[in-house]
């Protein structure tokens, strides 16, 4: 056997031994892990800090990347915020020097974050590749930056340097962001290494932050930044501040408690038909005696002239346009809807502001969070918390919803929310009814028609987005705006009345075409001489 025949033998036995090899190397690698892993990583609550769902954030990819800052794992090495590094670097320079005047060290939060690992890896969905003393670094560097961050947004004096001013707009809404988090207890945590007075501190300084980010001027909820170690990172508590932690526990897809039937287009659509030829309507009795007298009148012509002139000649009287003009009109009118003219999926029914508006209905705006949402069908009165409107508003909206989505096992009142928006406003003249009335206030915004835009491009959630209070307050708009006689009048032209236009023109060209097919027959089998015998 040649060496050329050896070979490949040889390569195969190679890459087995190879596969051996690599397989041993994971063995060692899980026995290692499973013994210096720490039972903390498993005692500890789920995941509350998630990349963002591709179903959410291909519409708006941009909505959910830091522009500016990173701060955390996921987007610590790209390239573009990669600027801000000696910036961030700068700042824990300034911790160091003034921990070192409080008798400590900025590596000894170094070392508490070190021995966190474990802790600090299990607020993060995704898998954190980083080695453990990378990742202590990173999280140090990084809660010293948003420490002072939120000192430059609070009045509090907490001892550090005031000097984040530029493009402090762009930072907050970087901050916001679900997939741009790091873990809540690490900012107490080196709070305390500056100030014994830790959580105090740390609490107004959440104020300021919630004051500077939030779109909803909520006051109700503003006692949980009392309770900062109670979340688990900024955007969390922006999220508890703004929707209310909800006392009901009865299914989604329920309201009051009975089960929500929701019609499938399929349902809707139905329609009856015939199952087979044979259940159509057969010629009664009254029509042979008709048949009779024409067979016996066509058996008293010419054969030849009967089966082959006359049937031409007909043929040729015929008004073959009409007919065509009749059958396109009919093969067009049940042609398939294009599915750019279909209502979008995204929204919910409800009418319109300026439909609601119209019908009667007000708006009036309230100081608080969502759970101030409600109707009060006796004045026709619409409340709904003011929302600000600028550059950040939908930035933070999307990674409301997107946390909210993947992060919280309730109902999405949240996400149900921006369907309701995205429901009642189709035009720039809904946003400045709501403008006018107070729920809708735009900051740094050109006009009127980008705040719809901004609406109307909101997606659905990427699961079912129900909420028992919400859904209530939207079934209640509806029922009072669908028991309005103005609304029924209108609604009963729409469907009965113009249908019905299509229906006569339809009945008028058929009537046409049998007319004057009929004169064409007997112009050509001489009905008039039938008639008078």
């Amino acid at each position: 056997m040649t060496k050329e025949d050896d070979s490949p033998a040889e390569a195969a036995a190679a890459a087995s031994a190879r596969k051996h090899l690599d397989e041993l190397r994971w063995v060692i690698h899980v026995k290692n892990i499973l013994q210096t892993m720490n039972e903390e990583l498993y005692s500890r609550d789920a995941p509350s800090i998630f990349t963002v769902p591709k179903a959410l954030s291909s519409a708006r990819p941009d909505s959910y990347l830091p522009q500016l800052i990173a701060v955390g794992p996921y987007h610590h090495w790209d390239p573009l915020l990669y600027q801000m590094e000696h910036y961030k670097l700068a700042i824990a320079k300034r911790n160091q020097t003034q921990l070192l005047l409080q008798g400590t060290s900025f590596h000894h939060f170094v070392d508490y974050c070190a021995n966190k690992e474990h802790a600090i890896r299990s607020f993060y969905h995704r898998h954190v590749d980083l080695d453990r003393e990378t990742l202590a670094w990173m999280m140090a560097i990084d809660a010293a930056f948003l420490l002072e961050f939120l000192c430059s947004l609070s009045d509090a004096r907490c001892g550090l340097a005031i000097g984040i001013k530029l493009a402090c707009k762009s930072i907050a809404r970087d901050t916001a962001m679900l997939e741009n988090q790091i873990p809540l207890f690490l900012l107490r945590k080196l709070l305390r290494f500056h100030t014994h007075l830790a959580d105090d501190n740390l609490s107004s300084l959440l104020l300021g932050f919630v004051k500077s980010i939030s779109p909803f001027k909520a006051t109700q909820n503003l006692a949980a930044l009392s309770r900062p170690k109670a979340y688990a990172h900024l955007l969390q508590l922006l999220y508890r501040v703004i929707v209310p932690r909800q006392k009901e526990t009865a299914d989604c897809n329920s309201i009051d408690g009975s089960a929500v039937t929701i019609p499938t287009p399929e349902a809707e659509c139905e329609i009856d038909v015939a199952e087979s030829v044979h259940e159509r309507a057969k010629p009664g009795p009254e029509y042979s005696g008709i048949f009779d007298t024409i067979w016996a009148t066509a058996s008293g012509l010419h054969v030849v002239n009967l089966l082959i002139v006359k049937p031409f000649e007909m043929l040729l009287k015929i008004p073959w346009p009409i007919f065509s003009a009749l059958f396109k009109g009919l093969t067009s009118s049940y042609a398939p809807v294009p599915a750019d003219t279909t209502i979008s999926a995204d929204e919910i029914e409800i009418p319109s502001v300026e439909e609601l508006v119209k019908a009667g209905v007000k708006f009036s705006c309230t100081e608080g969070d969502l759970s101030t949402i409600r109707f009060d069908a006796k004045t026709a009165t619409f409340y709904m918390p003011t929302i600000v409107m600028d550059s950040n508003t939908e930035a933070v909206v999307r990674n409301l919803v997107a946390y909210e989505t993947t992060a919280e096992t309730g109902p999405l009142v949240f996400a149900r929310y921006t369907e309701l928006m995205n429901g009642i406003i189709d035009t720039k003249e809904d946003v400045r009814l709501l403008r006018e009335a107070g729920v809708v206030e735009r900051r740094r915004m050109k006009s009127d028609e980008e705040v719809a835009r901004v609406w109307n491009g909101m997606e659905r959630s990427a699961r079912a987005a129900r909420a028992g209070e919400m859904d209530r307050v939207i079934a209640e708009v509806n029922a009072y705006y669908d028991s309005l006689w103005g609304v029924r009048a209108r609604r009963f032209v729409r469907t009965y009345v113009s249908r019905s236009w299509q229906v006569l023109t339809f009945a008028a060209a058929v009537l046409l075409l049998l007319m004057t097919s009929l004169d064409a027959f007997c112009s050509v089998f001489l009905c008039a001489s039938f008639w008078s015998n």
